[in-house]
């Protein structure tokens, strides 16, 4: 995957842990990105974000994942590895209370 990281799962685990630590909403932006195939002005209008607020959630991903969000082939990657990601949650059901 990008950056350093060895494994797709350890990097959404960071992203997901960032979000819970800084009260941020990168992985659904990322998602929301990614599905809207890498175009940025499309994305931060399904996002209901101002251009500049979402460019600047982006930088925050490519930051903490060590991506390249221009990058076709990282954007192919980070798709794959998001969509998988997500499933796996979903069969994992809700978490216990």
């Amino acid at each position: 995957m990008c950056g350093s990281r060895s494994s797709w799962s350890g990097s959404w685990a960071e992203l997901v842990d960032y979000d819970e630590r800084h009260g941020t909403d990168l992985l659904p932006v990322l998602h929301t990105f990614l599905d809207a195939a890498g175009n940025k002005t499309v994305a931060a209008k399904r996002a209901n974000l101002s251009r500049q607020a979402f460019y600047q959630r982006l930088h925050s991903v490519e930051r903490v994942l060590g991506c390249d969000l221009e990058s076709g082939e990282q954007r192919t990657q980070l798709h794959v590895a998001l969509t998988a990601f997500r499933l796996l949650r979903l069969s994992r059901g809700p978490a216990p209370s």
